[in-house]
């Protein structure tokens, strides 16, 4: 009796320590292919999203006073998402590139001011540029916002 009590006991043992060893051998797999998983998932929801924002210039000025170069670009989204610009680059080939992160948006047809450009909205993008030298007849333009980037030659 007190054998095959013994027996069982130690099966149960054993069945605990591979339950165990199996454990700590398969749970970070595990994990690491769920994080891989999601990480996948992301990126693909992000590629849709990219996808569908198209911002298009439909019309821009350009013009210099005491500060400098003015710029205002007139956007439309013809996508399927807002667009949230963050950065403004200015790339002039002969005079330099400047990094803008101060400007003002409003909404063409109600002068209201926006933080983001929505899907069917047609915005007015302003910003100064600090370089008063003749502006040169092609430089681009390009706006970030939302991991995205949009570039223009004006």
């Amino acid at each position: 009796m007190k054998k095959a009590i013994s027996d069982v006991l130690g099966a149960i043992i054993l069945i605990v320590i591979v339950i165990a060893g199996f454990s700590f051998l398969v749970y970070p797999l595990l994990v690491r292919e769920y994080s891989a998983s999601q990480g996948a998932l992301k990126q693909n929801q992000q590629a849709q999203i990219s996808a569908s924002t198209m911002i298009q210039l439909v019309y821009y000025t350009v013009s210099q006073n005491s500060r400098g170069t003015q710029i205002t670009l007139y956007l439309y989204n013809y996508g399927q998402y807002p667009f949230t610009p963050n950065t403004i680059v200015v790339n002039m080939p002969t005079a330099g590139s400047w990094t803008i992160t101060s400007f003002t948006m409003q909404d063409v047809s109600t002068g209201a001011s926006v933080s983001q450009i929505s899907p069917g909205e047609n915005v007015e993008l302003s910003f100064t540029v600090p370089y008063t030298g003749s502006i040169p007849s092609l430089f681009n333009v390009s706006v970030i916002g939302n991991n995205q980037v949009f570039t223009w030659e004006i």
